[in-house]
């Protein structure tokens, strides 16, 4: 499932619990730091479904270029990585 915004930004599934968002920025290193924020601010409230309190924790890893790699495969590699060392460090970081 991939998804465009106005800026031609693309949100992308990767899996269940993972999900990639491709930020059409010339000031990437920025951008990707105020997103990522949102991000996290969005899905720390609980929230409720089905009548019941649901609460989401997590972590996310970002990749600039060129800076973290000049190709899409580095670029996911780079953006994993730091994901897991977000998530190591305890949730609802990046």
């Amino acid at each position: 499932m991939c998804a465009r915004t106005e800026r031609s930004d693309v949100v992308a599934a990767l899996s269940q619990d993972g999900f990639a968002l491709l930020l059409a920025s010339s000031e990437a290193p920025l951008d990707a730091e105020r997103v990522a924020r949102k991000v996290l601010k969005a899905l720390h409230p609980p929230f409720a479904v089905a009548g019941q309190q649901v609460g989401i924790a997590a972590s996310v890893g970002l990749a600039c270029y060129p800076a973290d790699g000049d190709d899409a495969a580095v670029l996911m590699r780079q953006a994993v990585a730091a994901a897991a060392a977000a998530q190591a460090s305890g949730r609802g970081g990046f």
